[in-house]
């Protein structure tokens, strides 16, 4: 979801409680704060070469001990407006970070996930979220292209893969 979107629902949600269904289905405590919210830009090269800027607004949510917190649309509107100072009028286009702690196994990690859908109900506007999932971007460069980068086979392992150690006519990998 583009950072534009999610602030007018903010703006038209009125005073609907927030709430975030993880990938798994389950929901993210409804107690949750939003300790900050940031942009995080990423200058790159890609495993082909090519560099990159990608751009993100970040929002950080934290469970605290205080179970009756529960953040509605409004008070996400102001906590976004407060933020203006980092904000510009350039992230209205950037896709929406969420980042929360998750449990795995005995770890503590934090994952961050892009909201996918959402829906408003009489009383909830509800956002469903999508692990950020890793890629190799040089083999989504060729395949919007429809280049034969990633057809290489590595000399290692003998399968094909996107970063075979044999270069590539097409400069990527």
């Amino acid at each position: 979801m583009k950072f534009h979107l999610f602030h007018e629902l903010m703006r038209e949600a009125s005073d609907l409680s927030i709430k975030f269904i993880l990938p798994d289905g389950r929901a993210i405590p409804t107690q949750f704060h939003i300790t900050d919210i940031g942009v995080i830009s990423r200058n790159l090269i890609d495993c082909g070469g090519v560099t990159r800027h990608e751009q993100a607004v970040h929002f950080q949510l934290w469970l605290g001990d205080d179970l009756d917190h529960k953040l509605t649309s409004s008070r996400v509107l102001k906590i976004i407006e407060q933020s203006q100072s980092v904000l510009n009028s350039g992230e209205s286009e950037s896709v929406v970070i969420i980042e929360y702690q998750v449990e795995v196994g005995e770890m503590s990690l934090f994952a961050l996930f892009e909201i996918i859908d959402y829906k408003k109900t009489g009383t909830q506007l509800v956002f469903y979220l999508d692990s950020v999932k890793t890629n190799c971007l040089a083999a989504d460069r060729a395949r919007q292209t429809s280049s034969s980068c990633c057809n290489a086979t590595s000399l290692d392992t003998g399968k094909q893969t996107c970063c075979a150690t044999s270069k590539d006519t097409n400069g990527c990998c």
